[in-house]
């Protein structure tokens, strides 16, 4: 399994604003922690840097789209195994012979 940018993946979940900014969104929230963090409401919150979040990303398809900071959201970065990357060969499972399954012998 592929790691994808938190970025990548709010884009793919809810596309992109042309022209905004994260910084620009009713969503980043500003918190302090002993230094000042960002962090995406949309995305998930917590005291990790796993959920920091830079004013300058392109904004996503929630931009002001206003939602309730939540801690335990976060949207998986992994892209699943059974999904199809850009340059990938993709084979079809029909053409594979399973091997749970009897096969007829004849004779």
């Amino acid at each position: 399994m592929s790691i994808i940018k938190k970025i990548e993946a709010m884009h793919k979940q809810y596309g992109i604003t042309d022209g905004k900014k994260c910084g620009d969104c009713v969503n980043l929230i500003e918190r302090q922690y002993g230094n000042k963090y960002f962090k995406c409401a949309v995305y998930g919150m917590s005291c990790s840097t796993s959920t920091d979040w830079a004013k300058k990303y392109q904004a996503c398809g929630m931009f002001n789209v206003e939602v309730t900071p939540d801690k335990h959201r976060a949207i998986s970065i992994r892209v699943p195994e059974n999904e199809i990357m850009d340059g990938q060969i993709k084979i079809p499972l029909d053409s594979f012979e399973r091997c749970d399954k009897p096969q007829e012998v004849e004779g």
